[in-house]
């Protein structure tokens, strides 16, 4: 590993645009938190394990000069051109390098217009993989966003791999055999509390074959949700997600995710506190291909929104009588 540091295998990626590569890490202030992969303003680091189970510690950077159209992607290990492909689909299916905006007129109507154009170059990042995508999913369920990244980051360090070259560690997120051995007192211990029991019995689902992960690839939505909903653990929420964040399906996401809908609420004037679902759809704003964009584009909105009424209040406090 160290001898390959200084003369890593080099490539670029292009970029569909508008992309910007910092703005993910920013907006949403990703820390410390490897959630399983570190991602910076100038880097995103982790691990890409082969059918083979061969780990392949990758590094990637925006491709200067051209930062907008590329990406720079180093990897730490002797890799094939079989492996090769397999890095280069990963990387552009978490960082939707595929899909643009430009050219999507619509996207700038009804009141989208000011949040693309204040995030513009903000793209979704998805998962590596589905196993990985339905853990955290159901870590996720029902805690808050700050927490979960904690727990994921707990799941990552303590179960799966790391790979340390040059002084600079990388993780790899452990698979469904490793999880599907831990004990209890191992998985609480990590902070997903009552849910270790769902990922303990989805992992072993999965080593077993009873949960085909490869196998849902091939279905459409509806058939997706019906076979993860009938699994313990699995509702409405997480299984539309996992369309998105897993199948990387980027034309779906559940509309009535209750952060989804106060970001829509605040949009409109309203409350953002008192969430109801009332009904209106994706195509209210644009074309249904761009569902999940919608809804990374209102994240980062309500993630400022929220930002911004924490320090109003911090002010407040300080500066009263």
């Amino acid at each position: 590993m160290r001898a390959l540091l200084s003369e890593p295998i080099s490539f670029a990626i292009p970029v569909k645009e508008p992309f910007n590569f910092a703005l993910y890490s920013s907006v949403f202030s990703l820390g410390e938190y490897k959630l399983p992969f570190a991602y910076g303003s100038t880097t995103w680091r982790t691990i890409i394990e082969t059918n083979t189970g061969k780990m392949l510690p990758v590094e990637v950077s925006p491709d200067l000069p051209n930062k907008s159209k590329t990406m720079l992607v180093r990897v730490f290990r002797d890799a094939g051109r079989e492996e090769k492909q397999l890095i280069r689909k990963t990387i552009s299916d978490v960082f939707c390098s595929e899909f643009a905006l430009r050219g999507n007129n619509r996207v700038f109507q009804n009141g989208f217009g000011d949040i693309f154009r204040r995030y513009y170059g903000l793209k979704p990042h998805l998962s590596q993989d589905p196993y990985q995508s339905l853990v955290k999913i159901v870590i996720r369920q029902q805690i808050g966003a700050e927490y979960a990244k904690r727990a994921i980051t707990n799941v990552t360090e303590r179960f799966g791999t790391k790979v340390t070259v040059g002084g600079v560690d990388f993780f790899a997120f452990p698979n469904a055999r490793r999880l599907s051995q831990t004990s209890k007192r191992e998985l609480l211990a990590t902070g997903v509390g009552y849910k270790w029991r769902y990922i303990r019995r989805l992992s072993k689902e999965v080593v077993d074959g009873d949960l085909d992960l490869d196998y849902l690839r091939t279905l459409n939505e509806d058939k997706v949700v019906e076979e993860l909903e009938e699994r313990v653990g699995i509702g409405a929420w997480s299984s539309r997600v996992f369309l998105f964040d897993g199948l990387h399906r980027v034309d779906t996401y559940p509309i009535f995710d209750i952060t989804v809908q106060r970001a829509l609420l605040s949009l409109r004037g309203h409350d953002s506190s008192n969430v109801s679902y009332d009904g209106i759809d994706w195509e209210d704003f644009g074309p249904q291909a761009l569902a999940g964009f919608y809804a990374t584009y209102l994240f980062a909105y309500f993630r400022e929104m929220v930002r911004v009424d924490r320090q109003f209040k911090r002010r407040w406090k300080v500066h009263r009588f």
